[in-house]
């Protein structure tokens, strides 16, 4: 995100008295034998929100009858919550989100766990990992879903370079920025200009270090930024074709 001067609190509008420390209950998705872990932050009118963007409003429009059906407004900023940047959020007249295919956002990914950083991942935090997709878990996912953490753990300048220099083509990170509030945006350019998806504001905390299936769906829009749908699967745990056959030929 990029900074504003302005500090957004997180909207309690009294529908959902639960408290500001709610944790995220890890949602698990099961598929033909295949674990998926949702990585996304939850939408809400609780959920922390940037310091200058718009906060999350949900407001009914039409209640559920016998005559009718429930009907909700939804209104929130392009980068809330989960989200993609695209070159369009730095650049006036860059490309928006529809840049990106769904070969990009989805795929093999290696998540590295850089936990023990306690404020920016620089060039030397980054271990020899293989992998075109790149998610950085970090204290981030320890933190509150509800409170904005002005402190959060985010990229330096060269930590942004290695991961250009390696060819990366998605960089994801826990953090409601890839770069650390207050400081001159240059981590932003230099991933977006080498075309590098970058995913802000996943939710890592009950993953852990390893390689993974990643399907981020965004929203079908052309912005500056998008919401999205973020899971992953070990692929360690993954059954292949050949392994399935056997079981099925083993099985009485």
């Amino acid at each position: 995100m990029i900074d504003s001067s302005t500090r957004a609190s997180s909207a309690l509008q009294g529908k959902d008295k639960r408290s500001e420390s709610t944790p995220k209950q890890t949602t698990v998705l099961k598929d033909r034998g295949a674990e998926w872990v949702d990585i996304t932050r939850p939408i809400n009118e609780r959920l922390a929100i940037y310091p200058g963007n718009p906060p999350v409003h949900l407001t009914p429009h039409a209640q559920a009858s016998a005559t009718s059906s429930a009907l909700t407004q939804i209104i929130l900023g392009s980068h809330t919550g989960t989200h993609i940047d695209a070159p369009a959020h730095i650049t006036p007249r860059g490309h928006g989100t529809a840049m990106y295919s769904l070969e990009q956002l989805c795929g093999r990914c290696v998540v590295i766990d850089l936990t023990a950083t306690a404020d920016t991942i620089v060039a030397a935090d980054i271990p020899p990992v293989a992998g075109e997709r790149v998610l950085f878990k970090t204290s981030n996912s320890a933190g509150s879903l509800e409170i904005f953490d002005p402190d959060f753990v985010a990229l330096a300048e060269s930590a942004a370079k290695e991961l250009v220099a390696r060819g990366v083509k998605l960089v994801g990170i826990d953090g409601p920025s890839v770069k650390k509030r207050g400081v001159r945006d240059t981590v932003h350019k230099m991933l977006l200009d080498a075309g590098i998806i970058i995913i802000e504001g996943l939710w890592l905390a009950e993953v852990e270090a390893g390689d993974y299936e990643l399907l981020c769906l965004p929203l079908a829009v052309d912005l500056d930024g998008a919401p999205v749908r973020a899971v992953l699967t070990p692929l360690e745990t993954r059954p292949s074709p050949k392994a399935s056959a056997r079981r099925a030929r083993a099985s009485p």
